[in-house]
């Protein structure tokens, strides 16, 4: 489940950036996926890396240099680890197995049902101030 948490708080982080740099994600990220798809082991990766060139290709696509392209992945990426990181502070797994009327047909054996749930800045701020902090 911490791989779905992730990958949830990711998208959410892309999301609230500007259009053109979820634009150089996606369009770096497609390039990337390819090679990736491709590879055999790391070692083939980093091969396909150097020779297929991922930045210069979204570069090419997107009218910017490779550098442009390498240094805002390196900005965004920092962006996105470290909304990830404090976001998912806040983000929690309910267990609402026995909230739920299951029917018989969509659940069967020891089915569990999660509800993600991530607690707003507002309400900690509000908490906090009620305890008086």
């Amino acid at each position: 489940m911490q791989r779905v948490k992730y990958e949830y708080l990711r998208k959410r982080a892309i999301r609230k950036q500007p259009a053109d740099d979820q634009t150089l994600l996606r369009t770096y990220e497609t390039f990337e996926a390819k090679l990736i798809e491709q590879a055999q082991s790391e070692q083939d990766l980093l091969d396909l890396m150097q020779r297929e060139r991922p930045f210069l290709m979204a570069a090419k696509t997107l009218h910017l240099t490779e550098s442009e392209v390498y240094k805002r992945m390196q900005r965004l990426e920092k962006v996105l680890n470290d909304t990830v990181h404090r976001d998912a502070k806040h983000l929690h797994w309910i267990d609402v197995s026995n909230s739920l009327p299951h029917q018989a047909s969509h659940f069967t054996g020891d089915t569990k049902t999660f509800l993600l749930a991530m607690q707003s800045q507002t309400h900690l701020k509000t908490k906090k101030n009620q305890k008086g902090g």
